[in-house]
């Protein structure tokens, strides 16, 4: 406040305007930045899946693999009650790569599928669910059939 019967002078108006406006800003971007951190979703069961041999994949799963083959790419196929679920790696220079299946699981929200990318020569002989080497590799899992979205790591 000014001393001289209490009024203020614009320019002291202006600052303290100014200032408010710099608090509400900083108090607002601390309550939007507080909700932006992922919340991970707790695993409330493993997925009970098999790796498809080839003579295993429906024909018209073997079609849309074939086409895709050449980038990397993941998908779901539905027959029935069964779901196959793909995760492909694109092309690569190498025969031996496989794709491993590190872990399937379902929250209470969506499925989640981590795969690997690895070489036959450096797969450890306890690791997961392994897929045939090829210079396209990718794995296709058979399992029951759900509704639930699937979140791949995968390329």
């Amino acid at each position: 406040m000014n001393r001289q019967g209490g009024k203020m002078s614009r320019l002291e108006w202006m600052n303290q305007k100014a200032v408010f406006l710099w608090m509400l800003l900083f108090l607002m971007s601390c309550f939007f930045l507080t909700g932006c951190g992922e919340k991970k979703e707790e695993p409330i069961g493993k997925i009970e899946y098999e790796v498809c041999r080839e003579d295993m994949i429906p024909k018209e799963l073997k079609k849309l693999i074939e086409e895709r083959k050449q980038h990397s790419f993941a998908m779901s196929y539905i027959s029935g009650e069964e779901m196959y679920v793909v995760v492909g790696y694109g092309a690569h220079d190498s025969r031996n790569l496989n794709v491993v299946v590190e872990d399937f699981y379902m929250t209470d929200k969506a499925a989640y599928l981590d795969t690997n990318l690895m070489s036959t020569e450096m797969t450890p002989s306890d690791a997961g669910a392994v897929g045939e080497s090829s210079m396209y590799p990718y794995i296709v899992i058979k399992c029951a059939r759900f509704d639930a979205p699937i979140y791949y790591n995968a390329p």
